[in-house]
């Protein structure tokens, strides 16, 4: 969780002027254009959106390329707090490589209360909230919260940027329930449970259609944009650990079943993701994505980390996230992106919660720190996206031994056996951290690896790339009889990744055309 403090304001472009056109000049003009796009063909990509990848349940397609996404961002609210610039931002993240931002839809606070803009409008004559300012009118909609929403969206669209828009969060204090939409001394209608956690349950009916109707709302509004995925509710483990985790599974299957039906009506399905590990079992199985918080086990929760998600759920074929995770430097944000993207993640989705890079003096990140954690996740995607990566799948099998005392590995191999690939790490996870984590101490002193691999007879090319900058530091080619071989010693620091293809053998040469040939009656 994140709250941006920048106060720098959107410049948007005015909208066009309104254009008359009597019918005949728009039936002319529409025949026209009709025939354009029939005899150039519109691309296929243009009509799909980001999906799960029809041969690899485990990448995603974007535009017409199997894909890994990939972010370090800042905080989530870009949405509800009107005053934030969202457009400098997000040109750093294009230029920087990163294919994905995420966004909080509604009722989370902000620092102004006058900034905080929602899917509802505030009443003039309906006395005030607990802020000072209108109540909400859960009854009516706000178009400026639309027009934003869809603004932000095309930004990101115009920039080859996804989006993950999640619905609600958990509420992690009293003060934050006080200051949003489903109190219910800040509604017009009065609708609202007593207590913060009973938000996000399906016990008060007059607020849950409020809430189904926004979630149908926004779906509808966002289905035209092929950059598009969304997310139930954040964090849904923190709303009182452990206390009707039943009706909180409810209500995640039921604004599910809203988006599903919203989109039964509509031309575009998009993907849908969950945050709820914790109760996997009894989560409709017919979420897309599986959302997890941070690499490793958090202490006195019950977030079992990345690792845990790679390791015990890959089986299930769903798109595996990484969804937040909060680091400081680029070394800590490499060995997470590299260690989970290697591992069988799609999405890698790192946190700015200390507002280290994307603070009040650089709203967009644009400087040497966020640059440099910005150019390691970067690497890691620009290393998967040159794999096989429909035939890729989580493999550590094929790793006989070798591995480093102190070394952890992730690790993958294509179904077809002619590429493998491998990463080793040497983060560990501090004994007794919050939930803020990431791997501390790294070791990167020097390191030997002669790691011994098992791979089919053939000529192959081991290749050893240094994931700080993508350099190739060792690279050998062998024939090999088959069963297991131990590759040649490689020195690196803090990790290294391992790609083994087999090397293609050209076909025989046909015979030369035969000369002197002579007819004998």
């Amino acid at each position: 969780m994140n709250m941006k403090t920048s106060r720098e304001y959107e410049s948007d472009p005015s909208p066009g002027h309104d254009r008359i056109f009597n019918i005949h000049s728009f039936s002319r003009f529409a025949l026209i254009l009709g025939m354009f796009f029939i005899s150039l063909g519109a691309p296929a990509s243009a009509q799909v959106t980001l999906r799960v990848h029809p041969q690899n349940p485990h990448i995603l397609e974007f535009r017409g390329k199997p894909t890994v996404l990939r972010t370090y961002a800042a905080g989530y609210d870009w949405l509800f707090d009107s005053s934030l610039q969202y457009i400098p931002y997000m040109n750093v993240l294009q230029r920087d490589g990163m294919n994905l931002c995420r966004a909080w839809c509604f009722a989370f606070p902000v620092w102004n209360a006058s900034d905080m803009i929602q899917p509802w409008p505030r009443s003039t004559t309906n006395g005030n909230a607990l802020d000072g300012l209108g109540k909400w009118d859960l009854s009516a909609w706000n178009p400026a919260y639309f027009d934003r929403i869809k603004a932000f969206a095309q930004a990101a669209s115009d920039r080859g940027i996804v989006v993950e828009f999640t619905f609600f969060s958990t509420l992690y204090a009293d003060d934050q329930w006080r200051a949003g939409p489903f109190h219910p001394s800040n509604n017009v209608q009065g609708y609202g449970p007593n207590n913060r956690y009973d938000c996000l349950r399906p016990v008060n009916a007059n607020l849950l259609a409020a809430q189904k109707a926004a979630v149908r709302r926004i779906v509808r509004e966002l289905n035209g944009f092929d950059n598009v995925y969304f997310e139930v509710q954040n964090e849904p483990f923190w709303n009182e650990p452990g206390v009707k985790d039943d009706q909180e599974v409810s209500f995640q299957n039921t604004m599910l079943a809203e988006i599903r039906a919203e989109e039964a009506t509509l031309p575009k399905r998009h993907l849908v993701a969950h945050n709820f590990l914790q109760k996997l079992t009894t989560m409709s199985s017919d979420f897309d994505i599986l959302n997890e918080h941070y690499p490793i086990p958090v202490p006195g929760a019950s977030i079992a980390g990345a690792e845990v998600l790679l390791r015990d759920q890959y089986s299930r074929n769903k798109i595996l996230s990484l969804d937040e995770t909060n680091t400081v430097t680029a070394l800590q944000t490499r060995l997470e992106a590299w260690m989970f993207l290697i591992g069988g993640g799609a999405i890698y989705s790192g946190l700015d919660a200390e507002e280290a890079v994307y603070g009040t003096g650089s709203p967009s990140g644009d400087n040497a720190l966020g640059n440099a954690i910005r150019k390691s996740v970067n690497n890691a995607g620009t290393y998967m996206e040159r794999l096989d990566l429909i035939n890729l799948r989580r493999n550590l099998a094929w790793v006989a031994g070798g591995i480093p005392t102190g070394a952890t590995l992730q690790a993958g191999s294509t179904t077809t056996n002619r590429q493998y690939v491998a990463y080793l790490h040497h983060g560990k996870k501090t004994a007794g951290q919050d939930f803020q984590l990431h791997y501390d101490p790294i070791d990167n002193a020097n390191h030997n690896v002669s790691l011994r691999v098992s791979l089919a007879a053939g000529t192959w090319r081991a290749v050893w790339t240094r994931p700080g900058d993508l350099v190739d530091v060792s690279t050998q080619e062998f024939t090999h009889a088959g069963g297991n071989v131990t590759l040649p010693r490689v020195v690196y620091q803090a990790d290294i990744a391992l790609r083994i293809d087999k090397v293609e053998t050209a076909p025989p040469l046909p015979p030369a055309a035969p000369t002197g040939l002579r007819v004998v009656p």
